[in-house]
């Protein structure tokens, strides 16, 4: 298990935070932010509440999408470089202190530190 309390976020969305891997430098760690899927729901029109709190929890999502059908036959294939062309590296999910965590690949700029997110260059 990945104890996180003495570090620091590199980056926070409105749900999730990211840390650098501590023996992995070249990787992150997406953790959910605490209370966040019970605000977020407790936000929901109450039709949007029949779906539950599994739909909100980014880092789920993550993982269902990483098992879509043609990302697995791709890299059962040995077909990696197809897969991770467009998208980081993605290695699971990784217990914490904190939580589950999503690990994946940390992209970086050109002075080594995180990349900007996709989302700041649109």
């Amino acid at each position: 298990m990945i104890d996180l309390t003495n570090q620091t976020p590199f980056a926070s969305g409105s749900n999730r935070y990211c840390y650098q891997h501590p023996s992995y430098p070249d990787r992150c760690l997406k953790i959910i932010r605490p209370d966040n899927i019970e605000a977020r729901y407790q936000r929901q029109p109450a039709l949007k509440k029949l779906l539950g709190k599994r739909r909100l929890n980014d880092n789920l999502q993550e993982l269902e999408a990483h098992g879509q059908t043609v990302i697995q036959r791709l890299l059962k294939k040995g077909q990696e470089d197809v897969v991770w062309a467009h998208l980081p590296r993605f290695f699971g999910q990784t217990d914490t202190a904190q939580g589950p965590a999503n690990e994946s690949e940390l992209l970086k700029n050109a002075e080594g530190g995180p990349a900007e997110t996709f989302e700041h260059y649109l």
